[in-house]
């Protein structure tokens, strides 16, 4: 990710409509899919920011892992030293069975290896430990904003299944989200593409910037009522995924 957008999204992630939805999306499937209620070990793992971290803290102890040194300093400004910097799939690699929660929001993207940073994030779970991850879906969304944030893919629900399996892990849920807005942001991002093409050194820029209040309110409204269709049912489509993933435990072959 281009280090300026850590400085916007650090301004942002308390009040914008898109970070403000998707926490509350995350933290009602991780309530729902908890292996327990108390006393659990948290790791985010492309912390950002930090302020996912003081959401999460309720759980249990809070750890934050980024690639980015000016993530990581905005992150201990909110946790302290509960931070450190990593990159996957690496920085997990000889760290077995340790965390009974991962989250990896808008990660995986980022990493050409996605298969290796899934592994290790597999082996760094505690058995019976899950996995909370959200991606980006459908290349033909692909924008200026998949570019700036240096992803490497977009993912398909099939795609994103298999590859969750093949690092060991059991699938408990996996749907697409961010669907009520999807004929918006799709028609969006299709226009904007065709801009981009006849602007010739046209770098575009972020979908996440700031909009006026109301509107701002609006969208926070129609994507955050997703958690409610999400705790009951998986959506067909939408602009991204979402995955909670069970690490087997020992003797359970199933």
């Amino acid at each position: 990710m281009e280090s300026s957008m850590y400085d916007d999204f650090y301004r942002m992630e308390s009040w914008h409509w898109w970070f403000v939805a998707r926490r509350k999306i995350v933290l009602s499937l991780l309530e729902k899919y908890l292996p327990r209620q108390s006393d659990l070990k948290i790791l985010d793992v492309g912390c950002g920011t930090g302020l996912m971290l003081e959401h999460l803290r309720p759980f249990g102890a809070v750890e934050g892992m980024d690639s980015s040194q000016e993530a990581i300093s905005y992150s201990k400004r909110l946790v302290g030293e509960t931070v450190w910097q990593g990159a996957l799939p690496e920085a997990l690699q000889g760290i077995s069975d340790k965390y009974d929660i991962i989250t990896a929001l808008d990660v995986i993207e980022h990493i050409e290896d996605d298969l290796a940073a899934l592994r290790a994030i597999s082996g760094a779970l505690a058995p019976g430990g899950r996995l909370l991850c959200t991606v980006p879906a459908f290349n033909f969304l692909w924008s200026a904003h998949d570019t700036i944030n240096h992803h490497k893919r977009r993912y398909r629900k099939p795609e994103l299944q298999a590859k969750l399996q093949a690092a060991g892990l059991t699938v408990k849920k996996i749907s697409y989200y961010n669907t009520l807005l999807f004929p918006l942001i799709a028609a969006t991002r299709m226009l904007g593409s065709r801009f981009q093409k006849k602007a010739a050194g046209h770098r575009g820029e972020s979908d996440v910037k700031p909009v006026i209040a109301p509107i701002n309110f609006a969208l926070c409204s129609v994507f955050g009522f997703e958690k409610h269709l999400l705790k009951a049912i998986n959506l067909p489509f939408g602009v991204s995924l979402i995955a909670v993933a069970e690490k087997r435990s020992y003797g359970n072959k199933g």
